[in-house]
């Protein structure tokens, strides 16, 4: 005969059940991420305060320095550059107060970049702050004579995807010049030196070296189809005029329908403006006439 077992109130366990002990706690599960409390446009340099608690700050105007407040536990705010391949440019110098950013004295934060601050109460982590950034996108839908592009300072090297090219005249290329102050002027004098291999029929393939010219190559003929325009992609080292010296190179590889023929033409070139210089914008523009249309994507990379 069995015994019945002990009913404990409140619990709702079945006559003849038995309550086992407790488990033992769960992991803590991880800490949520703060919200954007409010957005605050700034244009020149500022000193975050403490009522500045989770504000995203939109920078732009130029070069200066955003500084930091004390270190303090859990104080966090979110920065973007907001500048970009057009109008002003400049970085964001993040300075702290005390402690370290990413343990380096302050944060050079380049133009589209943007993170996150946050305090352990005795320095700063970023969170959030990449190294490949897409600077801006030009399209051209109608006809012009050239376009042009700002190559922000402080990237190691910049990508260029040139997409749908068309001209006006038949056959017309696509070439560059390159500018250093922000494209006041260009660079016009015979210091553009390049090389293409490329294929000179459907079936053949031959070289091209141009040495002391005015520009370079970035597309080759192109057809004026408004359905087969040509793609390049176009990669830039822009220079240095400090130590160690170095001068811009280049390198492109781009593919069009040359003429009426059933083929394409296909290059690959490298180049270089033969001056050390540091280079932050790029002019591009037809052979001959116009350019009809095009879509271009800028990324920096630092």
């Amino acid at each position: 005969m069995s015994t019945p077992g002990i009913a404990v109130p409140g619990t709702n366990v079945p006559s003849g059940s038995a309550v086992g002990p407790g488990g033992a706690q769960g992991i803590q599960g991880l800490q949520g991420i703060p919200p954007t409390i409010g957005f605050t446009s700034k244009t020149s340099a500022y000193t975050v305060t403490g009522g500045d608690l989770g504000q995203y700050f939109i920078c732009s105007g130029g070069s200066w320095t955003l500084t930091l407040p004390a270190p303090s536990l859990g104080f966090y705010l979110d920065v973007r550059n907001d500048m970009g391949i057009s109008g002003t440019t400049g970085t964001i110098t993040i300075s702290p107060t005390g402690g370290t950013i990413d343990g380096a004295s302050s944060l050079a934060l380049l133009p589209q970049q943007e993170c996150r601050l946050r305090s352990d109460g005795t320095n700063w982590r970023t969170f959030g702050l990449k190294r490949e950034v897409i600077l801006g996108t030009q399209d051209i839908v109608s006809a012009a004579a050239s376009g042009s592009v700002l190559l922000p300072a402080g990237y190691r090297y910049y990508e260029l995807k040139f997409m749908g090219f068309i001209p006006v005249v038949n056959g017309d290329a696509l070439s560059g010049q390159f500018s250093s102050d922000g494209g006041a002027t260009w660079y016009t004098a015979t210091n553009y030196y390049d090389g293409v291999f490329y294929n000179s029929s459907a079936t053949a393939a031959a070289f091209n070296e141009v040495e002391a010219t005015t520009s370079f190559r970035i597309v080759a003929a192109s057809i004026n189809a408004t359905a087969q325009g040509a793609l390049a992609n176009l990669t830039i080292f822009s220079g240095s005029a400090t130590a160690p010296t170095q001068v811009p190179i280049y390198s492109t590889d781009t593919g069009s329908r040359s003429s009426g023929a059933a083929f394409n033409n296909k290059w690959q070139g490298f180049g270089f403006y033969n001056l050390a210089v540091q280079m932050n914008a790029l002019k591009f523009f037809c052979g001959t006439g116009n350019i009809a249309r095009l879509s271009l994507t800028v990324k920096g990379v630092v």
